[in-house]
């Protein structure tokens, strides 16, 4: 298909817009075969006949006249290629083609449309290339156009079976979420294409009222429900994705597909209701997504997509409420014809999305009010009528209810208004109906007029709901039925927690457990909100009774449950098992809810929401966890969530209760009690002591296995991960209770290496190590314990390690499952402690896999910030901070230097002789100049810097450092730096040592992390940066004494050869500790910089750590140590090192701008300053660094080591950031790490290099190519004695000849072996003939002579020529390793240039490839002559370790930031020549161990060449320089 493909735009012309001109280059020569073309196009024009134009080069331009259909063919085959890029290729090329034309679009058929462009289309593979790809071809939006085309130019019944369609390509296939998006996509866009003209409503509106035909199934009459039974399957379908930003987008095309082609006219509103009733409630409501999308779909506006404000509020008008009405007068009497729920639904769905329309809410309520009031006044009155009235009422309550909660309170719609005025009227009858209907389920036979079950659950439903929404009304009238409501449920809870519920009926117990657990949850919500019901729930409500009575019911219904199944099956029923278990289900189903309100309730009545159980009963207690504990290790899908919060209440409990009821709980619970371990070296007046509190931590151990252990069965058996059930888990596993509020030796027990809590949580790890969402939850929660109990840092210091450095390979992004209405699951999320910078974590540039890492991160700076060892504090320089704190100390600190009396200084005049002037280095040291500057003024060279701002100006910094440069008295240096914590004892202080000292060793000797053989963007390149912006916060807890001795071990992954984005965190890792302790700067860092003999890797980050250091110091400081710094760097600005050059011109233009020549920190050198204006006027004023500074900025003067170990800062990537010098304001992507200076600074000067290399080019063929004169003597002789040196001479006569010399291996062998020493060849070709005085100096005879004299020092000289052709002496020490390189053509290529130009050896991978016929019928027996060796990819590295080791040369043929033209380059006698694979190049790993790596200039649009070429263009230049270094010998000798 690739050869042919260029054709395709004379199969169909591409569009305007995607149409591009052929470049035919000036010197292009047609072949014979064009131009016969030519001129046969040319008669035919004249003619007026048609050629053939297939060919390329031909000048026609018509197009194959080929019929759509047999072109479709084509693209199908392109489309349902097994190469995704032939994919890729065909569905870009198929849309760029020119479509505008609707004969061509209606030619195109529907099976293709059907069968391949929908099923492409939901090919993630078109889409991988995200926003970046979309910016130069919109595959979407490209073929949501050609759909709308084509759906407008077909016929209508085309339109309508490629629109039903789609159910096929989402039912019962596997689509992705991505695909199935950008599917209805285009589907919503063909919809509207197929109803632009109203040919398809006109069509399905006219079959609607004619006869139906004999196949209704396919007729225009059955489009609307058919259609929208697809987009009810689609919308289905998207149940088993996650993602809300996906399942919102497909919602809201199918929405968009339905208003486009069903009216609600031709389907119906029954129809429309059931598509509706799948979409999540919360979009429907008030202030949803769909709603207002929804609302115009009803009512048949135009712009029901993407209106705007004004159309989204306006309100009905006349004849659109009366068409609601008239709809819901339908529904409701389908409704009352059916009385189920589920034909309640839509009636419900449909007034909250039209609750504003007076008439029907009026006519709802006005309904439900005639069925309900005074129905005991009644008896005439049917109970169906009032059944269908309970059950309506208990659908509306509880969609008014799920509106209401949701914080803040909402203005009272219409339908809220109406619903509450009807609890008003009804609330004495609704009760009356629930007491009745309690028969029902409260008695063992109850009497018929009692009513059913359904009747009584629907009734107390109505009764739970309605206090929930009175309590929650604003109206006053709704006061006085709140407290009937809430005294009708407590009465129903004490008959209930009295009677048993009749066993033998298990439906009954179902039912009546469900109302009570209605009647819990409705009363613990009103009496968070109202406190006469709190009042009266306390006092009238004995919760323990109530738990009892769950657990004494169900149990009873499940014990008679199994007694007539064994009875059935004895009686030879075989069926019964799947009955049985089923019961079973819904009893436990029944059972647990109600715990779960049970206890709930004891925290709101008891006032401790957050400690719940405590007022329960221990017996009740024992048995809710035994069961809870039995019951989740079989994980009872559906029930986790009740089971996990009565477990977490009652764990609670026991947890805070004696260790005599612990220990009669770990009898119950049937678990094992450990031994306590007997106290070591303990007085006898203490040992009492000691020994009850290792066995209370003992039993409370043995209490907690049993626990931790169902947790973590559960865990197992968990499905999916929603975020209600991992915020349950995280909160049920990491009890504050039992992390915080416990004793030492409790702490040691539970959370030592052998602890059931420390067990349980590195399990979490393991489960929850695929979701950024559970880690997240469990890094908040573990993280807020550690400020309250740091002494958990040493016991979890492994897993904080896992949680800091953890990370996805495809860095899924943090996807919330969105606001949930459910109360349960929204009491679960905010039980999850939250991080302390929640608008860090929610930040778009971290809201992904960061998040669990920057949260914990919050909290262990916290707890830098509880132990007071942040420094410098936020808000202040470091320099303030500095003197505040000697100031504070009083240790070394003269009152002199805090007096802010004025900041101008008078330079001190001596009289009599003339001052000394210092003749040549203004750097010095001398004392002597120190001497002269001793006698002015000291009292103010602190004044700029004590309270200034978190970021001095240059102008502020340059009148400081002159007033402080003037002094002598510096002191010690030790008085500056970090202030001492004020208590070395602090737990906070002691584990944040301990977790950094931990890490710290991690990073420096793990054999993975410690190393700088690293991939950009690998997994372990990913570690390292999480792990050192781990170290970036921890830098905060380092002593001043450590410093030193941290900074000398981190020097080496400075200098090793780490990616810049690592490199940049440990650059503020050890600027952060030279900061705190300031002698290290002078005792490390500085004699790094003066060491000139070798350029070392680090030499950038020592010089920007420095001047940062120097920059942010004390003006002492800055006094000792700025004139060694500038000696050290004035040497580098001389560099040949790009970036080391680089960076000291930057560092030394920051240096004179902080401290300029004016300033009296110079007042030591008495001399001429000259040369440091000068050097100021050459950095302002040249246009290079001009330059430099433009592109990159000025980055290091705006940066402020103020709050360094921050996490803002940690993550930010703006001038804040902890880069050293800064980075741009961008989102960061990798990791949450910006950009460093070194990414611009090669950027720059790749920029720069490739700006230099193309003029030099250009001039290059101006020079090759300008035109000579052949009157210039000189001209013509200097050209001759150039060519005669690259071998390309002419022939004696003059002229080049016009025919070939081939010259064999034989004849060259025969020609060197019987030729002597001074013979001399007379021969009229060959390639170092000559004329003239130049023949005469490079006869022939002389190359002779050279190969001869080789030929002799050959130790084996009586080989025949074979032996001789591989012979070491007549080949060049040159090893060219293509190893990497897998195809034979290739392999085979470079073994016969290897042999022609005489390399020394070829390295292969596998010497077998050498036997294969491929191979042989290119290399033509060169791998006969030619020594080869066979190196494994794998075993690559060490090979060229040891080539290096034995003097070799590594050299690469790659296109690097450094790589050098090939022409320049300088080639040594033994070289290794690398080559890269064919599509990759070379890797890393190889890149980093070689000496140089060269380029072939290229001027060419494809800037890519065969490995075999470009191997053959290299070796050639080695071997012309070679012999350009052995003629002048040769012709000396």
């Amino acid at each position: 298909m690739a050869p042919v493909w260029e054709k395709i735009d004379q199969l169909h012309a591409p569009a305007p817009e995607f149409q591009t001109e052929t470049v035919v280059p000036k010197s292009y020569i047609p072949r014979k075969k064009e131009l016969k073309q030519r001129k046969a196009a040319s008669a035919a024009a004249a003619d007026g006949t048609r050629v053939d134009d297939s060919t390329p080069g031909a000048v026609g331009t018509d197009s194959w006249s080929v019929p759509q259909a047999w072109q479709c063919i084509l693209w199908s085959r392109a489309l349902q290629h097994g190469n995704v890029q032939v994919q890729r290729l065909g569905m870009r090329t198929f849309l760029q083609r020119d479509w505008r034309s609707e004969d061509v679009l209606r030619s195109v058929p529907l099976g293709f449309v059907k069968g391949v462009l929908l099923p492409a289309i939901t090919r993630d593979i078109h889409y991988r290339g995200g926003a970046a790809e979309a910016e130069v071809l919109d595959v979407q939006a490209l073929a949501a156009a050609w759909l709308r085309g084509w759906f407008a130019a077909a016929s209508i019944e085309q339109r309508m079976e490629g629109l039903l369609a789609i159910r096929g390509m989402v039912c019962g296939t596997d689509v992705s979420r991505l695909g199935i998006q950008q599917l209805m996509r285009c589907i919503a866009e063909a919809a509207r294409g197929a109803a632009a003209d109203g040919q398809l409503q006109c069509a399905v509106a006219a079959a609607a009222t004619a006869a139906p035909p004999p196949d209704a199934s396919s007729s225009a009459a059955s489009f609307p429900a058919a259609m929208l039974g697809a987009l009810r399957a689609v919308l289905v379908y998207l149940t088993t994705f996650t993602g809300i930003p996906y399942k919102q987008s497909v919602r809201q095309s199918a929405i968009a597909t339905a208003s486009a082609v069903v009216p609600v006219e031709m389907a119906g509103i029954g129809s429309c209701m059931r598509l509706l009733l799948e979409l999540p409630p919360a979009t429907l409501e008030p202030g949803g997504e769909l709603r207002n999308q929804v609302r115009f779909w009803l009512l048949g506006r135009s712009n029901a997509v993407n209106t705007d404000g004004d159309a989204v509020t306006a309100a009905l008008s006349r004849s659109e409420a009366a068409t609601v009405s008239a709809w819901l007068q339908v529904v409701l009497d389908d409704y009352w014809s059916q009385g189920s729920a589920a034909a309640a639904a839509p009636i419900v769905q449909l007034l909250l999305l039209l609750d504003d329309v007076e008439a029907a809410c009026a006519a709802i309520v006005g309904r439900l009010r005639t069925s309900l009031y005074g129905m005991y006044g009644r008896p005439y009155l049917q109970a169906s009528e009032t059944h269908h009235a309970l059950v309506l009422l208990r659908e509306l309550l509880a969609a008014l209810t799920r509106q209401t909660s949701s914080p803040p309170p909402q203005v009272p719609s219409t339908l809220q208004s109406a619903v509450v005025g009807l609890l008003v009227t009804c609330c004495d009858d609704i009760c009356s109906a629930a007491s009745h209907a309690a028969d029902a389920f409260l008695e063992a036979d109850p009497p018929a007029a009692a009513g059913g079950l359904d009747r009584a659950d629907a009734a107390w439903a109505c009764v739970a709901l309605a206090l929930v929404l009175a309590c929650r009304s604003s109206d006053p009238s709704a006061v006085p039925v709140a407290r009937r409501l809430a005294t009708t449920l407590l009465a129903l809870l004490a008959r209930l927690a009295k009677t048993p519920l009749p066993a033998a009926r298990y439906s009954a117990v179902v039912t009546g457990l469900r109302a009570a657990t209605a009647a819990a949850e409705a009363l613990r919500q009103a009496a968070a909100v109202s406190a006469h019901i709190r009042a009266v729930v306390v006092e009238r409500l004995d919760t323990s009774a109530l738990a009892m009575a769950a657990l004494r019911d169900s149990a009873a219904a499940a014990a008679e449950v199994v007694a007539a199944s064994s009875a059935a099956r004895g009686r030879g029923c075989t069926d019964t098992q799947a009955d049985e278990s089923q019961m079973l289900a819904e009893v436990e189903a029944a059972k647990w809810p109600l715990l779960d309100a049970a206890t709930a309730l004891v925290a709101v009545v008891d006032g401790t929401a957050n400690t719940a159980g405590g007022g329960l009963q221990p017996g009740v207690v024992s048995d809710v966890l035994s069961q809870a504990v039995a019951a989740l290790s079989e994980y009872p899908e559906g029930q986790v969530l009740p089971l996990l919060r009565c477990l977490r209440r009652c764990w609670v409990t026991v947890a805070r209760v004696g260790p005599e009821l612990q220990a009669a709980m770990v009898e119950a619970l049937g678990a094992d009690m450990p031994s306590p371990s007997p106290p070591q070296d303990a007085t006898a007046a203490n040992g009492s002591d000691s020994s009850s509190a290792d066995a209370a931590s003992t039993v409370l151990e043995a209490l907690c296995w049993p626990v931790v252990r169902a947790l973590w069965n559960a865990l197992c058996a968990t499905p999916r991960r929603t975020s209600p059930l991992c915020a349950a888990f995280v909160n049920t596993a990491l009890l504050p209770c039992l992390y915080v509020q416990q004793s030492d030796s409790q702490l040691r027990a539970l959370h030592g290496p052998q602890g059931p809590c420390r067990w349980l949580l590195s399990r979490l790890l393991e489960w929850g190590g695929t979701s950024s969402r559970f880690l997240l939850l469990l890094a908040c929660q573990l993280g807020s314990f550690l400020p309250l109990q740091p002494v958990l840092v040493e016991c979890y210091c492994r897993e904080i390690q896992m949680l800091l450095l953890w990370g996805s390979r495809k860095g899924s992004t943090y996807d919330p499952d969105g606001t949930t209405s459910d109360v349960p699951e929204a009491e679960e999320l905010s039980a999850v402690a939250g991080p302390p910078l929640p608008g860090l974590v929610a930040n778009a540039a971290i809201g992904t896999e960061v998040a669990p890492r920057v949260a914990l991160l919050c909290c262990i700076h916290q707890m830098a910030e509880n132990a007071g060892c942040v420094w410098p504090l936020p808000g202040t320089s470091a320099v303030a901070n500095t003197a505040t704190a000697v100031a504070a100390a009083g240790s070394g600190t003269r009152a002199s230097q805090m007096m802010p009396d004025s900041t101008d200084v008078a330079v001190a005049e001596t009289h009599g002789e003339a001052p000394k002037r210092r003749p040549v280095i203004i750097f010095g040291d001398s004392s002597e100049w120190e001497e002269q500057a001793a006698g002015l003024s000291a009292a103010l060279q602190d004044a700029s810097y004590v309270g200034s701002g978190s970021k001095p100006t240059t102008a502020t910094m340059g009148a400081a450092a002159t007033a402080a440069d003037v002094g002598d008295a510096d002191g010690d240096l030790a008085d500056y730096g970090a202030p001492p914590p004020s208590d070395p004892k602090d737990p906070s202080l002691i584990a944040g040592r301990l977790l950094w000292r931990h890490l710290l060793s991690v990073g420096l000797n793990d054999p993975l992390l410690s190393t700088d053989k690293v991939r950009n963007g690998s997994e372990l390149h990913r570690q390292k940066v999480r792990l050192w912006q781990s170290l970036v916060v921890l830098s905060s807890f380092v002593p001043r004494e450590e410093c030193g001795a941290a900074v000398s071990q981190m020097l080496g992954q400075v200098n090793g050869n780490n990616p810049p984005t690592v490199k940049q965190y440990i650059e503020a890792v050890v600027a952060a500790l030279v900061l705190r302790e300031p002698s290290v700067l002078y005792e490390q860092i500085l004699p790094l910089l003066t060491n000139y003999s070798r350029h070392m890797t680090g030499l950038g980050s020592y010089i920007l750590i420095a001047a940062q250091v120097l920059l942010h110091s004390p003006p002492p400081v800055q006094r000792r140590h700025l004139r060694p710094l500038l000696l050290a760097i004035c040497p580098w600005l001389m560099c040949h090192g790009h970036n080391v050059r680089t960076y000291a011109q930057l560092v030394m233009w920051a240096l004179m701008q902080r401290f300029p020549p004016e300033s009296a920190l110079w007042a030591h050198s008495i001399g001429d300053l000259g040369y440091l204006h000068h050097m100021l006027a050459f950095m302002q004023s040249n246009v290079d660094l001009v330059r430099l500074r433009r592109n990159i900025g000025d980055p290091i003067l705006e940066w402020s080591p103020a709050a360094l170990s921050h996490p803002v800062r940690v993550f930010a990537s703006a001038p804040d950031s902890v880069c050293l010098a800064g980075s741009p304001i961008e989102q960061a992507t990798f990791e949450g790490a910006p950009s460093t200076l070194v990414d611009r600074i090669q950027t720059f000067l790749v920029s720069e290099r490739h700006r230099l290399r193309d003029e030099l080019s250009d001039r290059a063929a101006e020079r090759e190519f300008a035109p000579q004169d052949p009157n210039n003597k000189k001209a013509t002789a200097a050209a001759a004695t150039d060519g005669i040196a690259a071998g390309m001479a002419a022939r004696p006569g003059g002229g080049i000849g016009d025919f070939q010399r081939k010259i064999t291996p034989e004849a060259l062998m025969a020609t060197l072996t019987l030729q002597g020493p001074g013979s001399a060849a007379q021969g009229t070709g060959g390639g170092l003939g000559g004329s003239s005085s130049v023949a005469a100096v490079t006869d022939q005879g002389v190359l002779v002579d050279l190969l001869q004299q080789e030929e002799e020092e050959e130790a084996e000289a009586a080989q025949d020529w074979k032996s001789s052709s591989g012979s070491r002496q007549l080949r060049h020490d040159v090893l060219l390793v293509a190893s990497l390189i897998d195809k034979l053509p290739n392999l085979a290529g470079l073994a016969r240039t290897c042999e022609v130009l005489g390399a020394g050896r070829l390295v292969l991978a596998d010497l077998a490839a050498t036997r294969d016929p491929v191979f042989t019928s290119v290399s033509v027996t060169a791998e006969q002559w030619l020594p080869m060796e066979e190196v494994k990819p794998a075993a690559l590295l060490a090979w060229l370790e040891r080539r290096a080791a034995e003097g070799y040369t590594l050299v690469g043929l790659e296109q690097t930031a450094e790589s050098v033209r090939l022409p320049d380059y300088r080639w040594p006698a033994k070289v290794v020549l690398v080559l890269g694979r064919e599509k990759e190049g070379i890797p890393p790993e190889v890149l980093s161990l070689l000496d140089a790596t060269l380029e072939i200039p290229q001027r060419g649009i494809i800037r890519s060449l065969n490995v075999h070429v470009s191997g053959a263009i290299a070796l050639y230049e080695y071997v012309r320089q070679m012999q350009f270094q052995q003629l002048p010998s040769a012709l000396g000798n």
